[in-house]
């Protein structure tokens, strides 16, 4: 996703709640950002192979 706000990439790390915010994964740290401050520039079935573990993609 493209974060306007910043004009700059992250990572959409948790799916949207109901005051539209998304938790994205930025800069090494989760911000949570609302759904008009984005741009979808790519999806992930685009970016990741059929059966990528996405749970590698996660910072504990």
């Amino acid at each position: 996703m493209k974060l306007l706000d910043h004009d700059d990439f992250g990572i959409v790390y948790k799916e949207m709640d109901n005051f539209n915010n998304l938790v994205v994964f930025y800069n090494g740290e989760f911000i949570k950002v609302n759904v008009n401050r984005l741009f979808l520039e790519a999806q992930a079935k685009d970016l990741y192979p059929e059966g990528y573990d996405l749970e590698t993609l996660s910072v504990n």
